[in-house]
């Protein structure tokens, strides 16, 4: 089943930038793997798919959503197009803080907290997104008008919960965005049945699931799987494998 989220992911030009950005917010970085290997099974999430690429995690105070920040070869240009938006709680002084090295972002100021509030997507249609995060995903809806959703997880657990905004928009992206472009552009879930759970999106909307790989991240073998979701946006599904567990 779906526990909530793991964490949001940023395509950045420099790591160094994007973290030291995220530690004046009041996050703290978890850690740091450089040259790490780039699975093949991503070629479709991204417009080049490089050997290696490197990878970072910062999380806030008050829950474990993290921060996975990304830095590929390729992406030295700072043209941001992120996915979609961003909303953080962080500490005031970087408020204003011009330019983001992450992009874009909304930063609500609060000295004693560090923490993802929300993300915010568009969509060119509120029916699909609701089959997808609420029929499919299991999430439930805590608010709906006539032209936005906010779902958060139904599981009962805070610590992985935020609030995605879904809004209807006719000038939505059309086409699905790319890993590789800078800004936030990864949705990442957790999970304690991945086969199950990749099942159940690709029935509610899910569209183009890679294969099912593993990945070894600060020591830990991840079980990913990669799919976008209808309004085009990269959806991560994560189940950390037990020791011993060779599937």
């Amino acid at each position: 089943m779906l526990l909530g989220f793991s964490h949001i992911g940023f395509t950045v030009p420099s790591m160094n930038k994007a973290i030291e950005f995220f530690k004046a917010l009041g996050f703290a970085l978890e850690f740091m793997n450089e040259g790490l290997r780039n699975a093949p099974e991503k070629k479709e999430f991204l417009n080049a798919c490089p050997e290696k690429h490197d990878i970072a995690f910062l999380k806030g105070n008050i829950n474990p959503v993290g921060v996975e920040l990304i830095h590929y070869p390729l992406c030295a240009e700072k043209n941001f197009s992120p996915a979609f938006d961003v909303i953080i709680r962080g500490r005031a002084e970087v408020v204003g803080a011009h330019p983001s090295p992450v992009g874009p972002i909304l930063i609500l100021p609060d000295e004693s907290k560090s923490a993802i509030d929300a993300i915010t997507v568009e969509s060119r249609g509120l029916e699909a997104s609701k089959k997808f995060w609420r029929d499919a995903a299991g999430f439930r809806i805590v608010t709906e008008t006539g032209d936005a959703l906010d779902f958060r997880p139904a599981i009962p657990i805070p610590n992985w919960h935020l609030t995605l905004r879904v809004i209807r928009s006719d000038k939505a992206a059309a086409d699905p965005c790319k890993l590789d472009i800078p800004g936030a552009n990864l949705i990442s879930l957790v999970t304690t049945a991945l086969e199950a759970d990749k099942a159940k999106l690709e029935s509610g909307g899910g569209k183009n699931p890679s294969p099912i790989f593993s990945l070894v991240v600060n020591g830990r073998t991840l079980k990913i799987c990669l799919l976008y979701s209808p309004e085009g946006r990269v959806v991560e599904l994560i189940e950390f494998q037990k020791e011993g567990d060779k599937r």
